[in-house]
């Protein structure tokens, strides 16, 4: 499948740290590159382009943290033992917010999270004094890294399918092993792995055990751990200066939604017709053509049809103001997904947007981006 054309590059060598004057160049996100979480939106964008990994952040996050992230996560990729194991990550997408953007949906204010394809760190907790917003009574705390490279050692047991290999390990060895919380004992153990313990013990500290387990993952010639490089940008004298208001939206942000909304409301109908699919395709599900079903009187399409390659078929009708394209119980998903299995979302592509006003480039369901075929290079 042919990719989108992608040039903003935070540059990665193998097994090796970072240099500080690397040019990393921060844009506005293509279109296609975010396939998940339409409830961020991202206006910052960098890869890491020997891993194809792409970084977004929110306008709330700072140059600093998406500089020293891009980093971050570059390094911790470069430190694994084999490059198949590097090359699994590609098309992961690491999402930087802060705690002026929502907590994930269906979670008790999570903000930080690792997972197979996508990772979520929230600056507010990175190279400052901070209290987690999950534990709002506990005492203010230095935290350095600690945080993003425990959810990415979430992301790299998942990526990496380590899941069954944790439980062997960790369940004979750790003591006081809890099964309750068998996911953490590799996300604190890739901690200690790179000194980002919060009493800064590192793998020198380690049971041998561990030691051996962890090496089987990561190269222990990789020396590289993260640290607080420059000044991190005051959070609160942003807030002071308007940056980032108090509802937890910008100005930014507010006038993105609009200008959404002004797009779907004269979108030509017409034009949705075609080729669609999802970024990843995975199944037969993800790929499949809408078609105009229904005209009223002066010829405007008032029903469409969605049909995919698994023959699945189900009716869409155009409701502007909500946004894109309502459906109806032949949808299998109107039951079971009511919060984003009814309803094509509309997407543009904001760089053709002042070209092609009235041209979708593609829809969101269920989270996920579907791009129309001819939209993709």
């Amino acid at each position: 499948m042919k990719r989108f054309i992608i040039g903003y590059l935070c540059w990665a060598v193998l097994a090796q740290p970072h240099k500080e004057d690397e040019d990393t160049v921060i844009r506005t996100p293509p279109f296609g590159v975010q396939t998940m979480w339409p409830f961020y939106q991202p206006t910052k964008y960098l890869k890491i382009e020997p891993f194809n990994i792409h970084i977004l952040g929110t306008p709330s996050v700072s140059d600093w943290m998406m500089r020293e992230s891009c980093l971050l996560i570059r390094n911790m990729v470069a430190a694994l033992k084999r490059p198949e194991d590097r090359e699994k990550f590609s098309g992961h997408q690491a999402f930087l917010i802060t705690d002026d953007d929502p907590a994930l949906p269906g979670t008790r204010g999570h903000r930080n999270t690792g997972g197979h394809g996508f990772s979520l760190f929230n600056e507010d907790l990175v190279c400052a004094e901070a209290v987690d917003t999950l534990y709002p009574d506990a005492k203010p705390a230095f935290r350095a890294w600690d945080t993003p490279v425990h959810e990415f050692g979430h992301a790299i047991e998942h990526t990496l399918k380590l899941e069954s290999k944790s439980d062997a390990v960790f369940s004979r060895h750790a003591r006081n092993y809890n099964p309750k919380v068998a996911r953490e004992y590799i996300a604190w153990a890739v901690q200690a792995w790179f000194a980002s313990t919060r009493d800064g013990r590192g793998r020198d500290a380690m049971p041998d055990w561990q030691f051996e387990y962890l090496s089987t993952i990561f190269s222990a010639e990789n020396k590289w751990t993260p640290v607080c490089n420059g000044v991190r940008p005051s959070r609160t004298a942003a807030r002071n200066t308007g940056t980032i208001t108090s509802n937890s939206s910008t100005v930014e942000e507010n006038a993105k939604r609009e200008s959404t909304l002004s797009l779907v409301r004269h979108v030509d109908l017409e034009a949705l017709a075609g080729n669609y699919q999802r970024i990843p395709v995975q199944n037969k599900w993800h790929a499949g053509s809408i078609s105009i079903e229904k005209r009223d009187d002066k010829g405007q399409p008032t029903v469409l049809r969605w049909t995919n390659q698994a023959g699945k078929s189900w009716r869409l009708f155009p409701d502007l103001e909500a946004g894109g394209l309502q459906t109806d119980k032949e949808n299998p998903y109107y039951s079971s997904n009511l919060k984003s299995g009814r309803i094509f979302q509309l997407a543009f592509d904001r760089t053709k947007a002042t070209a092609f006003p009235t041209h979708a480039s593609g829809f969101w369901f269920q989270d996920q981006l579907y791009v129309k075929t001819s939209e993709i290079k």
